[in-house]
């Protein structure tokens, strides 16, 4: 039950959640935590805001807490990826409350 309540108030934080992105030189550093069966994770992402609607950045994971059973060494417990992302709400006129993001 405590894990069900902790899930649910880390969602619920999650939901509510609102960061307004500027456009250009606009940046934004995130930190997560990732939550699942056989590890628990750490996240972190950084985007930096390209034009009106583009931002590009970084993302990381580190696995913490891995199973003994599953031998995971730093290379299965890290991972680091480039991020792209478009907003298109502008582009197809759609309402400003409402925000497009492909993928």
């Amino acid at each position: 039950m405590k894990k069900l309540i902790i899930i649910i108030c880390l969602l619920s934080v999650s939901l509510v959640n609102a960061q307004a992105f500027k456009g250009k030189g606009d940046n934004k550093l995130q930190v997560a935590v990732n939550l699942q069966d056989g590890a628990t994770g750490l996240n972190v992402s950084y985007d930096i805001g390209m034009g009106e609607n583009i931002s590009l950045g970084i993302s990381s994971t580190y696995a913490i807490n891995v199973l003994k059973g599953l031998d995971a060494d730093f290379g299965d417990r890290f991972d680091l990826k480039a991020r792209f992302n478009a907003n298109l709400g502008s582009v197809l006129n759609i309402d400003e409350n409402f925000d497009f993001y492909p993928g």
